[in-house]
């Protein structure tokens, strides 16, 4: 079985449509996605549709959580660009959109040759924690306690990670729309011009991770972000790496 793990799109429709042009050519027998579809980007409704097209698993992240329910936003973001731009991509989602974000799951966890596969968005227990290699021991032993398996992929932090933890692998595929440079500590974060994911293969009882990187072209991004009207689009190209 090879399994393609996309998440956080964040609208980038250029970097996704990048990501999903590789991933036919590589082959993969499942796609799935861990979350953040729509907000902070150019393109979200774009983003939405060519993710439906794809009938691919959908994990909830915290910003699809936001789309199904504004009001919880609030006590997210504490920046009102940022609550302005949530408030953007709601209004330029459609109702079909919507509806299809908000059949997504709060986990998944299917069979593969070597164990079971977990899958949620940034912790099982909440969409809006960070799970970093660095996290303490405890916070792994925690997941485990949650539901035993032989590998876990998570989203949300926009940084790739792999760590072996008792013989279970945890993965993060890092970021399609918009992967960190590093942890940011509520600053702003570094955003680099490429488009990641990763490729897990598992062939009888062992998983082999790749993780995978396309560089993007910022003069594509800049026309993207700035023929929109996303509020924060400038301060967002602001942020890309040089």
């Amino acid at each position: 079985m090879r399994v393609a793990v996309i998440s956080d799109i964040h609208g980038n429709r250029y970097a996704f449509e990048k990501v999903l042009d590789a991933i036919r050519d590589e082959g993969a027998d499942q796609i799935v996605c861990l979350g953040d579809v729509a907000t902070l980007g150019a393109e979200p409704l774009e983003s939405v549709r060519m993710l439906a097209s794809i009938n691919c698993a959908c994990i909830a992240g915290n910003h699809d959580r936001f789309i199904i329910n504004p009001e919880s936003a609030k006590a997210y973001a504490k920046s009102g660009p940022i609550l302005d731009a949530i408030n953007w991509c709601v209004a330029e989602l459609d109702e079909e959109a919507k509806k299809f974000i908000s059949g997504f799951e709060k986990s998944i966890s299917f069979p593969t040759p070597g164990g079971d596969f977990f899958i949620f968005h940034g912790t099982p227990g909440s969409d809006e924690e960070n799970l970093l290699v660095e996290s303490a021991a405890e916070v792994f032993d925690s997941i485990v306690a949650v539901r035993d398996a032989a590998v876990y992929v998570s989203g949300h932090s926009h940084i790739r990670m792999l760590r072996q933890h008792y013989g279970r692998l945890f993965v993060n595929p890092g970021s399609v729309g918009s992967p960190f440079l590093c942890a940011f500590n509520g600053k702003s974060p570094t955003i680099l011009p490429q488009a990641e994911y990763a490729i897990i293969d598992f062939k009888r009882e062992r998983a082999t991770v790749a993780f995978k990187q396309i560089l993007l072209d910022m003069n594509v991004i800049k026309t993207s972000l700035l023929s929109s009207k996303n509020p924060m689009a400038r301060m967002i190209l602001g942020n890309y790496s040089r």
